[in-house]
């Protein structure tokens, strides 16, 4: 007897045939602590063998759910991502997928985030109070003009009188190795952009000291 064939079609829309005996399911759920992240872009792609071509695209549904359907046994990579105002989390995982089993992976791309505690001193090393501060996702720009400051920062706060911020849950998958610059600022005619750059890692806290005479 035959085995029984069934069809699927990958993101070019080209259906393909594959063997019920050669093949398992897949579902992506996606939670952030105990919320479904509804929305998150999902792609699977081919792990070793034709490298980075994408067999399927979509996005989880308001259960935090996204059902792939059937592939075949082997091995791929899942991408989930998913954007909170500016920010954009990825989380990415190797899989295998066995013939005959149902597999349900889960991911958190929220969770691929970490801390920086940002000190603001004087000259004096004294802290200072109520001056702004903004995390910028990429290396330092000498041509940033205040305004393009306001519109690109991920993160803002301000000071207390221990001259501290503290930024959480900060994506570590950004472009440019996970860099990060601080914009320190009272107004537009009084702020600093140290060159010093930062680098967030997945669950550590990072803490920094910048200087600023304004």
């Amino acid at each position: 007897m035959s085995p029984e064939i069934f069809r699927f079609t990958n993101v070019d829309n080209k259906d393909l045939n594959v063997t019920l005996n050669e093949s398992g399911s897949l579902k992506i759920k996606t939670m952030n602590a105990d919320s479904a992240i509804d929305g998150a872009r999902v792609a699977i792609s081919t792990a070793f063998e034709d490298q980075n071509r994408v067999i399927f695209k979509d996005s989880t549904n308001a259960s935090g759910m996204c059902d792939v359907g059937k592939l075949l046994q082997g091995e791929y990579r899942c991408e989930v991502s998913t954007s909170v105002e500016k920010r954009l989390y990825e989380e990415r995982q190797y899989f295998q997928v066995v013939a005959g089993e149902n597999k349900t992976m889960e991911m958190n791309p929220i969770a691929n985030s970490g801390t920086l505690r940002v000190n603001v001193l004087n000259p004096e090393d004294e802290p200072i109070d109520g001056i702004h501060v903004a995390m910028i996702p990429h290396y330092h720009q000498d041509d940033y003009t205040y305004e393009q400051m306001q519109e690109e920062a991920w993160f803002k706060d301000t000071t207390g009188s221990n001259g501290e911020v503290t930024f959480k849950q900060i994506p570590t998958n950004i472009i440019h190795y996970n860099a990060y610059t601080v914009f320190v600022y009272y107004d537009e005619d009084n702020y600093a952009y140290p060159s010093n750059s930062y680098y967030i890692h997945r669950n550590q806290v990072t803490e920094i000291t910048v200087h600023v005479n304004l």
